[in-house]
């Protein structure tokens, strides 16, 4: 019988399984509090209407919402940079002025994306939500990486960085109830 010789070396990015070496990628380096200041306030920036009202609400269980909005695949993705959320979370709460922004674009963007289906009364209707959120991840690190006051002078963020950042503020979308639908029948209107 083979003996399995289960380790994880590196920064959160390497898991060797087994006699056969397995290799599975879980990412980039995690930003620092200052370059996700940069990476938000790069977000916030971006030419995406914050016009309208938002309501408060109770965030739906994470899982339980992605599960409803059938994107399944970015469950076991989320867990993974799920201290990726908190600190964003933290940066928002603690010195970003502009966190109701960052909520307000994150829904725009939302319900601007063509993989966002909608009836003929005007509700979102639920279909592939890992479509959905590839897209929406795609456009962010597209629209961050293109602000041209992001990466000046000595200050550089990576690409790696910027990937991980818009991870966590897809989660932050989807926590605050302005990413995907709510599994107790609310929907987000257009």
């Amino acid at each position: 019988m083979a003996k399995i010789n289960n380790e994880v070396s590196g920064n959160r990015n390497i898991v060797v399984n087994g006699d056969k070496n397995t290799v599975i990628g879980f990412g980039g380096e995690m930003p620092t509090p200052t370059e996700i200041y940069r990476l938000l306030d790069a977000f916030v920036r971006l030419d995406i209407s914050t016009d309208e009202e938002y309501e408060l609400k109770s965030p739906a269980e994470l899982n339980e919402k992605l599960i409803f909005n059938r994107a399944v695949k970015h469950i076991s993705l989320f867990e993974d940079y799920a201290d990726v959320y908190t600190s964003i979370d933290k940066v928002l709460s603690s010195e970003f002025q502009e966190s109701e922004d960052v909520d307000l674009k994150l829904k725009r963007l939302y319900l601007q994306n063509d993989k966002v289906s909608v009836s003929v009364d005007g509700n979102i209707v639920v279909e592939n939500g890992d479509l959905v959120l590839a897209d929406l991840n795609d456009s962010l690190i597209s629209s961050i990486k293109g602000d041209p006051n992001l990466n000046t002078g000595t200050f550089e963020i990576s690409q790696e960085k910027i990937e991980v950042f818009v991870i966590g503020l897809l989660m932050r979308g989807i926590s605050m109830c302005k990413v995907l639908q709510t599994p107790d029948g609310e929907e987000v209107q257009l």
